[in-house]
């Protein structure tokens, strides 16, 4: 190695990663805020375990803290998946092709979480496998460690997310309902297949506009070979 006069012989250093600051601008490039992410990102999570019941509810623990909650009957993870992929910033387990679109980050969702909440407890069972995790920021970093939680009878996944106060007050049942509305009324109208998504046990019906001629006929329409049956009409404003 040719040096130039003045300059020291130094050894090869790291870059400096501000772990938070990059899970931060993730962040920011959702077209939703952290608390709809915490909602969204959950269940594309659930979907990707190819669960097809996924149960959202809200509860308030011990320290009088509301908890976010998802539990779905997937597949689970692995022990490798759960501690090799789970818990990273760069791996993604996923298929190119595979899915149904909303995949979002996947096995990264709590990343996502650190910027809605103070906490994320993961558990998991497959059939190899039955852990669980808790994940939260320590010293300007995130760290996680295995628990002893053990409530899942059948494989899936449990997700709880501890809120802050700002989202705890916006998350409000009526609230998730209607995001689940928004970004996943394909699946409540039953459009891939027998998937069930409820909240606190009863199933979350798909948003349908009302029509103000409900009479009318449908326009049969065939695209690249597929029937599809249209109804024009004019929406109802509130």
């Amino acid at each position: 190695m040719v040096m130039k006069e003045g300059m020291p012989m130094v050894e090869w250093s790291s870059l400096k990663v501000d772990i938070l600051k990059v899970i931060e601008n993730f962040v920011e490039m959702y077209p939703y805020t952290p608390a709809e992410c915490v909602v969204v990102e959950a269940i594309a999570n659930c979907l990707d375990a190819k669960a097809n019941r996924i149960d959202v509810s809200i509860y308030i623990d011990a320290e009088g803290r509301k908890i976010f909650k998802v539990v779905d009957n997937g597949k689970g993870m692995t022990k490798e998946e759960f501690e090799e992929n789970y818990h990273a910033l760069s791996i993604s387990s996923k298929v190119k092709g595979e899915g149904i679109g909303f995949a979002g980050v996947g096995s990264k969702l709590y990343l996502v979480f650190l910027s809605a909440g103070e906490s994320i407890v993961t558990e998991t069972k497959s059939d190899s496998f039955h852990a669980a995790s808790e994940i939260t920021v320590i010293d300007n970093e995130p760290k996680w460690i295995y628990i002893d939680k053990r409530t899942l009878t059948n494989t899936g996944t449990l997700y709880e997310v501890k809120l802050n106060e700002e989202d705890a007050n916006f998350l409000t049942q009526e609230k998730i309902i209607q995001i689940i509305q928004e970004y996943y009324n394909a699946i409540l109208l039953g459009k891939y297949g027998d998937i069930i998504i409820s909240f606190a046990g009863k199933q979350v019906q798909p948003w349908k506009p009302e029509l103000v001629n409900e009479t009318a006929t449908p326009i049969a329409f065939k695209i690249r070979g597929k029937d599809f049956n249209v109804i024009f009409g004019k929406l109802k404003m509130i």
